[in-house]
């Protein structure tokens, strides 16, 4: 299967499993006893399926990883021909595949085969924490979020032949409402009931609910979720030394994948950008700024200073930004400030006052400190507000403190103190090239030369490398390892 896809790159999943059902066939001839079946194959037609978002390819699959997870389950001899890793694999493949075919339906806005496959199960093998992030992060599920539980039952359109979308909808709302609904509840209720706030919930939970709350624009919500998981933390979850310390406690950033154990810190990135999104939803960046000055406890500029906001929020817990939390500032300052030179320099003095508190200026300072490194993305976007405005003379000092961001980043490279990195873009080498396309921009209307953009690349070339060899994905050393700091162009 394999070699057939790699020479037709345009074969479609259902295909694929056409053709794998016909070999099956074909082999029962062949084959004493049993056939060519296996459950190897029907993963790999599954991972194939999923990756072409192809859901009627994935309902077709489903007798299948059912059938052999049963097998793998109650035949010894099967679980013994396999070796343990691939044997529990096979064993939770029916369970992987509705995982990927909810995640799908969820992200096509496909209520049916959702409110399907949810049927079909038991009540308690019913939600599994990716189903319910999957349902959380549908498109329709902010609208569903705004009005009460609805307990109506679905009637049935005998002329249509189809249960009606809306019905199905809601059925399904109900269906989860009645198993998380009391988590709704608890987020939803008012800051003075302090009995709600302490109730223990999976990091999950309150991991989905404050992306939901946050894509609806309530920050009021979202707040509340946030001093919810702060109680817990600092009641359950924290060592004593960290619980009895003066000391605010640093949620950094980390991996966030389904957040199941009760014990997994929720990164502090993913908490700080739900309450920012929230504010910028409900169209507050006044009060989007001053949160993100109080929970990542960095000063901002004083023309961007509110005289009396308080947020509630304790002051025992600090959030790391990201890259996306600076995005976010960054379109708070758009939205309060009209787009011109002024609003520019405040953005560049953000991200100065960003890269002292958390980034390479910090560790510079501190040897021992792991920074988190501002990306391409936001100095690609603040150029490109340049070009729109005709801020010709911001060009060069945006430049100039780009380039000692990557002069300070390659020196922490090659120091003793390289550590593993959580980075937040997918790919550098397409943000380089993007990057690189808004440098030529730059050119084409001589604000810059084409000496200094040629060193300014070479520069964010290699941090690229560094980056991509900190993710550990792939080995890339096009470069050789030298201690040398390329000299200033700016």
């Amino acid at each position: 299967m394999r070699k057939l896809t790699r020479q037709h790159p345009s074969m479609t999943a259902g295909a694929l499993l056409d053709w794998y059902s016909e070999r099956v066939k074909e082999s029962r001839n062949r084959i004493p006893s049993g056939s060519g079946d296996s459950p190897a194959a029907v993963e790999w037609i599954m991972r194939y399926a999923a990756r072409r978002q192809d859901i009627y390819t994935l309902r077709r699959l489903r007798p299948l990883a059912q059938f052999w997870s049963h097998q793998v389950l109650k035949n010894d001899a099967l679980r013994a021909h396999v070796d343990g890793s691939h044997s529990l694999a096979y064993a939770s493949l029916a369970i992987r595949l509705d995982n990927a075919l909810f995640g799908i339906a969820a992200k096509q806005d496909n209520w049916r085969v959702m409110h399907s496959l949810v049927k079909d199960k038991l009540p308690r093998d019913r939600w599994t924490p990716y189903m319910c992030l999957a349902l959380l992060r549908a498109k329709s599920t902010v609208a569903l979020a705004q009005v009460p539980r609805i307990s109506s039952s679905v009637s049935y359109d005998p002329v249509a032949g189809h249960q009606k979308d809306e019905q199905v909808k809601l059925e399904l709302w109900n269906m989860f409402l009645s198993e998380f609904g009391h988590y709704l509840r608890a987020a939803q209720v008012s800051e003075t009931d302090p009995n709600q706030k302490t109730v223990l919930l999976s990091p999950w939970i309150i991991a989905a609910l404050m992306e939901l709350y946050s894509r609806s624009g309530k920050p009021e919500q979202t707040w509340n979720l946030l001093h919810m998981y702060t109680t817990m933390l600092f009641r359950d979850t924290l060592p004593n030394q960290y619980r009895k310390s003066s000391r605010p406690f640093v949620l950094r950033n980390s991996a966030s994948r389904l957040l199941s154990h009760r014990h997994i810190y929720i990164p502090g990135p993913k908490l700080l950008n739900a309450i920012l999104r929230a504010y910028l939803g409900c169209q507050k960046p006044a009060m989007a700024l001053e949160a993100f000055s109080e929970l990542s406890s960095t000063p901002l500029p004083a023309a961007l200073a509110i005289p009396g906001a308080a947020s509630p929020i304790d002051t025992r817990l600090v959030l790391e930004p990201n890259n996306q939390s600076i995005l976010l500032v960054m379109d708070a300052i758009r939205y309060q400030k009209t787009l011109n030179h002024e609003a520019i320099c405040l953005m560049l003095s953000f991200l100065k006052q960003i890269d002292r508190t958390w980034g390479t200026w910090r560790a510079r300072d501190e040897p021992l400190y792991h920074p988190m490194f501002l990306s391409l993305r936001p100095m690609q976007r603040l150029l490109d507000w340049c070009l729109q405005v005709e801020a010709y003379k911001l060009v060069r000092p945006i430049l100039r403190f780009q380039q000692g961001l990557f002069r300070r980043e390659l020196r922490w490279n090659i120091s003793g103190n390289r550590s593993h990195l959580w980075l937040q873009v997918s790919n550098e080498f397409s943000l380089l090239q993007q990057w690189k396309a808004t440098l030529d921009k730059l050119c084409s209307r001589r604000w810059v030369k084409h000496d200094q953009v040629d060193a300014l690349y070479a520069m964010a070339l290699r941090v690229a490398q560094y980056r991509e060899e900190a993710r550990g994905t792939k080995a890339i050393r096009i470069l050789p390892r030298r201690r040398i700091i390329p000299k200033n162009v700016f």
